[in-house]
């Protein structure tokens, strides 16, 4: 997600008109259009899409999710700090909230429309949360 050839097909597809020129990736009706046409499968959504990406970010990313979804839920916010204090790094001990690791990581989880941002609070990103609050 971080590499270069990742990043280029993104701005391939934004300027294609598949995705929404926008910092949280969304598929135009175009872009579904052609995923229909390609006969892609529908994208994982709440736990499933939480495992997808589980296994693509590092371990700051997998503790901010497992901390979002015990935590916070659906339905609940909570500022960095907070969320900080329910993840551990490799060392056992709590990811700072002012670190450059962490900070990176929750800003790459809000690119990707993981997480979300209200002011200086952070949700799960609707395609998780959406389906969390229906199980």
């Amino acid at each position: 997600h971080s590499g270069g050839g990742f990043r280029n097909t993104l701005s391939a597809m934004r300027t294609a008109g598949l995705l929404a020129p926008c910092s949280e990736p969304r598929i135009t009706a175009a872009g579904k259009t052609a995923a229909v046409r390609a006969k892609l499968p529908p994208p994982p959504l709440g736990k499933d899409l939480i495992e997808f990406w589980s296994a693509q970010v590092g371990h700051c990313g997998r503790e901010i999710l497992r901390a979002m979804v015990h935590h916070v839920g659906a339905k609940r916010a909570v500022g960095k700090e907070g969320l900080a204090a329910w993840t551990r790094g490799t060392d056992g001990k709590p990811y700072e909230p002012t670190g450059g690791g962490f900070r990176n990581t929750l800003s790459e989880l809000c690119s990707l429309g993981i997480l979300a941002r209200q002011g200086k609070l952070l949700t799960l990103g609707p395609d998780i949360a959406g389906d969390l609050v229906t199980r």
